[in-house]
């Protein structure tokens, strides 16, 4: 009864346990994603992992990862010296990416650090392509501005022009009729 009863505590803490590290940094390269275009995020991922957008593009369809579980899989299987296909084999049978790192006698620290790392860097691009909306809007304001300046400045001219050209013709009164007209 006793080993029963301990065999469904343990079983309820691991079902709740917190997640490990790499999870967490694969979660945090995601959310940091998720404001991205997806080229966007697949080109700065093929840039870290030496692989072309359009393989990590094809292998996150066909393995059904992440962008973080992908890049941890990536750098575990480079590590480990074994195929991509083989880590995401053993990690789609249930085992997790620690399980898979201990049994090919790989560090997974660093590879977690790199995760971290590309997370923050993500998230800094969404921040620069910020910096780069506002910075447009600015110029967009600054040349609607320019452009309603030189659109006033035609409507003074056409105003000018016309009052001009009503003085020529009938004397500068606009209610008296040309001298010259209907005469000969």
């Amino acid at each position: 009864m006793k080993i029963g009863f301990l065999a469904l505590v343990l079983g309820y803490a691991v079902a709740v346990a917190p997640a490990t590290a790499q999870d967490k940094e694969a979660a945090q390269i995601d959310r940091a994603a998720r404001q991205h275009s997806e080229q966007s995020v697949l080109d700065h991922l093929s840039g870290e992992l030496g692989v072309s957008a359009a393989t990590l593009r094809q292998e996150k369809q066909n393995y059904n990862l992440s962008y973080g579980q992908l890049f941890i899989a990536h750098r575990l299987a480079t590590a480990s010296g074994r195929s991509l296909n083989s880590v995401v084999s053993e990690f789609r049978s249930g085992k997790g990416f620690g399980q898979i790192a201990k049994e090919n006698n790989v560090k997974l620290g660093p590879i977690v650090s790199d995760a971290r790392q590309q997370g923050h860097r993500i998230q800094e691009m969404r921040e620069d392509r910020r910096d780069d909306r506002r910075e447009r809007d600015k110029e967009n304001r600054r040349e609607l501005k320019e452009r309603q300046k030189e659109e006033k400045r035609d409507m003074k001219e056409r105003q000018r022009t016309e009052r001009e050209r009503s003085k020529g013709i009938n004397g500068g009164r606009p209610d008296k009729p040309s001298p010259r007209r209907g005469r000969r």
